[in-house]
């Protein structure tokens, strides 16, 4: 009864998804804004439109309050499948969860194996990757450490663009299981990287070149309890540091600390109810940054919720929830959400819902930075959501999802430029959005699936317009085919991006090209159980476009040649090893 996109294991290992970014970038409603360099801080996600987005690794909430969440930072190898969340969801997953919730399951051990990966491709990529798993009686662990490698590249048009990203990550968890349905999981998670990148020609604020690096760990523990058949407890507690350096031109640094506390207990009651009663604490510590500023760097919020679902008969389920947060910022709120779901049949389901959002400020907004004077008086946004879809199974082998929403945020807050050298963020007024989404999926026969969706999005704020000055185009396509046999599988993504830069406010030369289109193709091939060898191609038509731009938030520009292109056609081959 909710609208739910999942990536996949297998389609992770098959397309090589390098990030959370590239698996989610064939999601419909979900838009990566990319500025297509390796290590830049301000690439972000959307989900309908919205980039308040709670993201959770094993239900455990990895958002930090002083920034929005980097998707190309996660590390894939250990993760099962990803499920997208798309539409607000604030009773369980938080109050500021405005455009959904992506939930990343990592993979649970189940035996004695490693998995080793060597790659390499043009503008200078390397990927090195080790994955090592063990169980022993209740004991199990995983450990996956991985070093990625970038250099300069070229765009679609032919231009050569300097970068440079050295990567390097290691994940541990350690894993004991007590009895069934409880167990202990503690884990590591660490990410360091050193960057460069060249400029937009167009807005290179003194310096073309700019690098620095950056560095984000975390520990983290979940505590899963069966304590009898209709009674089990949740608790977690996550530890997360990221810091960022900026060495050129205008030197700055940015170092937050987030500490996240959960816990909640579910208890089924017969047949009809399921209750879960839980709380969050959230601790968002802005230890150093280029501002100074740093008495008003600590942010604290208190959140209590409750929800039931309810089945009151073999084709209705009701689920109710309500929330409370207590933010030190920006104060109080109470938030409900309803959900009500109806089965026709074995093939076919419908349901509505609403829901309410309290979304405060981020550190980021309110504090001083770059060619930013900060605002302490923002007020934060809230704002209701209202959402009606359907599933339908033809039969086995062929299946159709369809949703619509209509949100509207008060007191949204933007970025307005004063001039070209310096801004504030405001509250700009009301935002009106609304979209919808029909998908489709056919396996054809047993070796081959053919997927398809559309997915339109519209909305409106007094200050930026139609789409955010044209930045989110209003149609996108995503056409998707597998083809698998024994030794062999292939992958083709297609997704077509249409009406960027639409409205009166959308300014002259945003993108290179409005409408374009992007196929990624990847094959994998076995020889032996133990031996995959792999080959991926981006762009396979050297496409030459754009993901973002600077007229977005340096509104006083207008002309050419600002948008930061993505590279062109990219391949990448490897092999897998397994014992």
């Amino acid at each position: 009864n909710a609208n739910i996109s999942v990536v996949t294991r297998d389609e992770i290992e098959n397309a090589h998804y390098e990030g959370l970014d590239d698996a989610l970038r064939n999601v419909p409603g979900v838009q990566i804004l990319d500025y297509g360099q390796s290590g830049f801080v301000s690439n972000t996600l959307r989900i309908n439109g919205a980039s308040n987005v709670v993201v959770l690794i094993d239900g455990v909430r990895v958002n930090q309050s002083g920034q929005a969440f980097q998707p190309q930072y996660q590390n894939l190898d250990n993760v099962e499948r990803i499920e997208i969340l798309k539409g607000a969801a604030s009773a369980l997953y938080g109050s500021d969860a405005k455009g959904g919730v992506i939930n990343i399951i990592t993979s649970v051990p189940d035996g004695n194996k490693t998995k080793v990966t060597v790659a390499g491709g043009n503008f200078g990529a390397e990927q090195y990757k080790l994955h090592n798993e063990g169980k022993e009686g209740t004991w199990s662990y995983s450990i996956d450490i991985g070093k990625d490698r970038k250099g300069d590249f070229e765009d679609g048009s032919g231009e050569n663009w300097e970068q440079k990203y050295d990567s390097e990550n290691v994940n541990l968890k350690v894993r004991k299981e007590f009895s069934e349905g409880s167990n202990l999981t503690v884990g590591y998670d660490y990410h360091q990287y050193d960057w460069r990148y060249e400029n937009n020609t167009a807005n290179d604020w003194g310096n073309r070149i700019m690098d620095g690096d950056g560095e984000e760990n975390a520990a983290y523990a979940i505590w899963n309890q069966k304590i009898d058949e209709t009674l089990s407890n949740t608790f977690s507690i996550r530890n997360t540091e990221f810091k960022y350096n900026s060495l050129t031109g205008n030197p700055w640094s940015i170092d937050y600390e987030t500490l996240s506390i959960s816990d909640y207990l579910t208890k089924q009651y017969g047949d009809t109810h399921v209750v879960t009663l839980g709380f969050d604490y959230v601790r968002d510590n802005n230890k150093e940054n280029s501002s100074g500023v740093l008495e008003y760097g600590k942010i604290f919020q208190r959140s209590v919720y409750l929800q039931d679902e309810w089945n009151f008969d073999k084709k209705w389920k009701l689920t109710s929830g309500v929330r409370y947060d207590d933010h030190s910022w920006a104060g109080e709120s109470t938030t409900p959400r309803f959900n009500l779901g109806y089965k026709f049949n074995d093939k076919t389901n419908m349901y509505v819902s609403y829901s309410e959002f309290f979304v405060a400020p981020w550190l980021s907004d309110m504090l001083p930075g770059y060619k930013n004077e900060g605002n302490l008086n923002l007020e934060p946004e809230e704002g209701e959501n209202y959402e009606i879809g359907i599933n339908h199974k033809f039969d086995d082998t062929f299946t159709m999802t369809a949703h619509a929403y209509k949100r509207k945020t008060d007191n949204r807050i933007r970025y307005v430029a004063f001039d070209a050298n310096n801004g504030r963020n405001e509250n700009v007024g009301e935002e009106d959005a609304e979209g919808f989404d029909i998908q489709f999926s056919k396996a054809v026969n047993n070796n081959l699936t053919i997927f398809t969706g559309y997915t339109y999005n519209h909305f409106e704020d007094p200050l930026t317009g139609d789409n955010h000055y044209g930045l989110f185009p209003r149609h996108t396509v995503n056409v998707g085919v597998d083809y698998s046999n024994k030794k062999f599988n292939a992958v083709l993504n297609t997704r077509f991006a249409l009406e960027y830069a639409k409205g009166e406010k959308a300014y002259s030369g945003m993108f290179p090209d409005n409408n374009f289109y992007i196929v990624d193709v990847a094959a994998n091939y076995k020889p032996s159980k133990n031996i995959k060898l792999f080959a991926k191609v981006n762009n396979l038509f050297d496409k030459y476009y754009s993901e973002n731009t600077d007229a977005t938030w340096c509104n006083y520009l207008n002309g050419s040649d600002i948008w930061y292109p993505m590279p062109g056609r990219s391949f990448i081959v490897g092999m897998e090893y397994s014992f």
